[in-house]
């Protein structure tokens, strides 16, 4: 019995490569910065279960690489404005404001 279920490992990339692949992000992010940290999410969640075996211990066509450069290529799209929500936010958060001393 394999130490590493190379074939769920392989299945996760497949289906972060189908959900941020081609077409619309996930509907449940309705913004950049909702798109941004769902992506993040679900890239960490994702690496966080792969050993990074060497290549000659993968079968061939290992879905990774391709899922990591549609996460990069996401995550720097989506950057800018995510960064702008998350400054719009910060601008109206006044946390002297909100104390209840």
């Amino acid at each position: 019995m394999p130490a590493f279920d190379v074939d769920a490992i392989a299945e996760g990339y497949r289906s972060f490569l189908v959900r941020w692949g081609d077409g619309p992000a996930p509907a449940e992010a309705r913004d950049d910065l909702g798109r941004q940290l769902l992506l993040h999410t679900d890239w960490l969640d994702l690496v966080r279960r792969d050993p990074y075996l060497a290549a000659e211990h993968l079968p061939g066509e290992w879905p990774a690489a391709r899922a990591e450069t549609l996460f990069r290529e996401l995550a720097a799209r989506f950057a800018p404005g995510a960064s702008r929500i998350a400054e719009e936010i910060l601008d109206r958060w006044d946390p002297v404001g909100e104390r209840s001393d």
